[in-house]
């Protein structure tokens, strides 16, 4: 393990259960520290920290200190550190053995998933918080300025970019990035419009408006919430519905629209259900085809990251520092006490019963959830 990162490992004996006569209790397997640093800006910039890219044992991470690690998935020890221009706060996309992401200072980075050398790096405006698209020979990614950009993949030269048609240049902290549909490129801007383009050239094919309230408050009306499956497209943004479509033949249709607001996309489940964190602090179920609501909880606290969902469960961590275990049908499992930092990233399931989870100030937890009572 590297000089200077601060690291310890629980014993499996360490548990954050929530009663003592709970059936389930959910244990920290081990923590690290990601940040080497404890100066008050990178303390601020931890609530940026992004989220974890799993590939086979290891995963990928951005430190607040600038650099991108590999670690071990069994204990959390570093198999390569590279510094980058400045602190990524986007999440990594890992893509035909390639990381793509971008940093703090306006680059975009392509690195060799194996050794962490830089392949490329090009310099543009604005923060990377997104995490880019990658397919074929094409990369896509949103800035912090409201822009579509497109690169090549293995070259990293620019293609072509669409700004916000509404001329709005400031967009709400988010990890959300384009994504395919139909064969397109689809965006949520912050003026709250949801865009189609061509892949390749750019082209703008179609909008949808989610614009509600004042349309010039850019940090009202942000739409970042997308999700897409194969037939269905789900789009909400920050302070308005919450739309679905179901893909026909060259085009789509509205199947339904709900006051629901999402500050994260929605988790789409088997048995056509979904899953998600609303803006009012509640974790619900919702049928995909109509809309109705088959559960919901409350959170007494904070707001809820993206659900994410095993074959038996749901985990969700908190704004409040909390992370819940649900049953599918909505049961509450087991949760851990406040950690004291706060959760914005959805928990990376490794199982069934295994998460990881990271928080504000840089703490990496493998969490699992543990049956206690029979």
């Amino acid at each position: 393990m590297k000089k200077g990162i601060f690291s310890f490992i629980f014993a499996s004996t360490f548990s954050l259960q929530i009663a003592s006569a709970a059936e389930y209790q959910i244990f920290g397997r081990w923590l690290q520290e990601i940040s080497r640093t404890e100066n008050a800006l990178t303390r601020f910039q931890r609530v940026d920290l992004a989220g974890l890219v799993i590939e086979g044992k290891d995963f990928f991470i951005a430190s607040p200190d600038g650099t991108l690690q590999k670690r071990d998935l069994s204990a959390g020890f570093i198999r390569w550190e590279t510094r980058l221009d400045g602190p990524s706060q986007s999440s990594w996309t890992f893509y035909n053995g390639t990381l793509y992401g971008g940093d703090t200072r306006g680059n975009i980075y392509a690195l060799n998933a194996t050794n962490g050398k830089i392949k490329w790096r090009t310099t543009t405006k604005g923060v990377f918080f997104s995490k880019p698209l990658v397919k074929g020979e094409q990369l896509w990614v949103m800035n912090s300025l409201g822009s579509l950009q497109s690169y090549e993949a293995e070259t990293g030269r620019f293609l072509w970019q669409q700004n916000d048609p509404a001329n709005i240049t400031t967009s709400l902290w988010s990890f959300q990035g384009p994504v395919f549909f139909q064969n397109l490129v689809l965006a949520g801007f912050p003026s709250a419009i949801l865009q189609a383009f061509d892949p390749i050239n750019g082209k703008a094919i179609w909008n949808e408006s989610f614009q509600a309230g004042t349309a010039s408050s850019d940090s009202f009306n942000d739409l970042k919430a997308i999700t897409v499956s194969d037939a269905d497209l789900f789009a909400s943004s920050f302070n308005g519905n919450l739309r679905v479509w179901q893909s026909t033949s060259g085009s789509k249709k509205l199947l339904w629209e709900k006051k629901i607001s999402l500050h994260t996309p929605l988790t789409i489940g088997e048995n056509g259900m979904i899953f998600l964190s609303a803006r009012d602090g509640t974790i619900q179920a919702l049928d995909s085809k109509t809309g109705f609501v088959k559960w919901q909880y409350q959170l007494l606290r904070g707001l809820g990251t993206q659900v994410a969902l095993s074959k038996s469960n749901l985990w969700v961590g908190s704004s409040a520092g909390e992370v819940f275990v649900f049953s599918l049908d909505g049961k509450l499992i087991s949760k851990t006490n406040d950690y004291q930092a706060a959760i914005w990233n959805a928990p990376v399931l490794l199982n069934d019963n295994e998460a990881l989870v990271i928080s504000s100030k840089a703490n990496l937890r493998r969490l699992s959830l543990v049956k206690t009572k029979s």
